[in-house]
Formats: C-alpha cells, structure tokens, sequence
C-alpha cells in the first residue's frame, strides 16, 4: 500500500514471521523504487537505439553489396546497347550477378 507520510509517497510491506510471530513493517521511499527503474528505461531505450543504429549500418553495407555489381552490369548493359563491345567489366564476384556479366 501506499501513503504519504511527511508529505512523501512511501510504499508500506509488512510480513509476518511463522517463527517468532513478530510482524515486520517495511516503509520504502516510493522515489527510491522508480530511480532503478528509471535506470533501466533509459538503458533499455539507450541499447534499443545503438542496436538499430547497427542494423541499419549492417544493412547499409549488404544492400551496398548487392546493387554495386548490378549498377556495374546495368552500366556495361548501356555501353552495349549504343554499340561499343570493347567496354570490360572486371568481375569481381562468382555469385548470380558475376555469373551475369
């Protein structure tokens, strides 16, 4: 339970002991409680960020990957089509798109 005691909002446990059949009264600062978890909201949203920033850089480079070769055959496919057969492309993958071009 709840309750403000010297105007501050105090979370209020109490157990009692099978034992010695004494009950223990707990008072805690409810400020107290919210400060860890407010640790661990920001470090949560902290971590989300960095790993988000990481997938997109990650992704960044495997998309980079794929298109560069595909820009490459798309920009041989041009020299081909206005005539010009001597134009080389150095093939630097043995995937799909190096089997292509």
């Amino acid at each position: 339970m709840i309750s403000k005691i010297d105007g501050r909002q105090t979370l209020i446990t109490y157990n009692r002991s099978i034992y010695t059949g004494w009950t223990v009264i707990k008072l805690i600062d409810r400020n107290n409680l919210i400060k860890g978890i407010e640790i661990i909201r920001n470090n949560s949203i902290v971590n989300g960020l960095l790993l988000i920033i990481i997938a997109l850089f990650i992704s960044a480079l495997i998309s980079n990957g794929i298109v560069k070769p595909i820009n490459k055959l798309k920009k041989m496919i041009g020299y081909i089509e206005n005539g010009d057969f001597d134009y080389m492309i150095k093939i630097e993958t043995s995937d799909e798109i190096g089997k292509l071009s």
